[in-house]
């Protein structure tokens, strides 16, 4: 079952940062939403030690037209954690997850993709608004 939130841009969960792109430049939207109870693996050193079921974070990115171009849960995503997004020049959807400080990244090319990136300061060099990230998240990467 999947509850479905429609903030189309700001942030997840009550976290809202209003200067955050709600719209691509071509007019992408992202929603974010829960998949509740999905079975989720928990392993150390690539062995199984427990499946548990979690509340995760999905993700849908709709075209100009409302058509889903990406609808996928997130199982190494809380939904617990705040989640902030925004949009770049690119129609890039950049996604930074509290929890563990990910930062995911969508694109045309590979709409099949929600590509992880190294950290905060390498999406920052590859073209990342600022908007998508908490300020905390941005202090050590340069300007």
């Amino acid at each position: 079952m999947m509850s479905v939130l429609a903030l189309q841009g700001c942030s997840f969960l009550g976290f809202v940062d209003s200067t955050s792109k709600k719209r691509s430049p071509s007019g992408f939207t992202a929603v974010l939403g829960v998949e509740h109870d999905l079975p989720v693996q928990m392993t150390i050193e690539d062995e199984v030690v427990s499946e548990v079921q979690y509340d995760v974070l999905r993700v849908e990115i709709r075209g100009p037209g409302g058509v889903v171009l990406y609808d996928q849960p997130q199982p190494e995503l809380s939904s617990r954690h705040a989640a902030y997004w925004s949009w770049d020049e690119q129609d890039r959807l950049w996604l930074y997850h509290s929890d563990r400080g990910d930062v995911r990244m969508w694109s045309r090319p590979e709409p099949e993709l929600l590509e992880k990136v190294a950290g905060v300061c390498e999406a920052l060099d590859a073209g990342a608004p600022q908007q998508a990230f908490p300020t905390y998240a941005l202090k050590g990467c340069a300007k």
